[in-house]
């Protein structure tokens, strides 16, 4: 784990923050993990895995509460099955994605 993978780390959650007040960039859906201050569309899941695995679990983690949150049940589907196909060995114990 080094700075660059925690300043991307940060910026996930900043994101996610930001889509909570309301400012979501371009993208019109907050259910999105995209804005500002992240884009999970323009960052490969294959550099993420490079980069460190956590990493993308820790966003996938992020998607399925904001498509949770906001509505987007299908996106939170999704980001939980590719969560599941990571293998989420970070996230084992946690029930939240098996709830969707």
């Amino acid at each position: 784990y080094n700075s660059t993978s925690t300043l991307l780390a940060l910026k996930v959650f900043v994101q996610v923050c930001a889509n909570f007040m309301g400012s979501t960039g371009a993208s019109p859906n907050p259910a999105n993990l995209v804005g500002d201050h992240f884009d999970l569309d323009a960052v490969s899941s294959e550099s993420l895995c490079k980069t460190h695995m956590l990493l993308l679990e820790q966003t996938q983690l992020m998607q399925i509460i904001l498509g949770y949150f906001f509505g987007d049940y299908e996106k939170a589907w999704i980001a939980s099955e590719n969560l599941r196909a990571t293998g989420a060995t970070s996230f084992a114990g946690l029930m939240f994605p098996y709830f969707l």
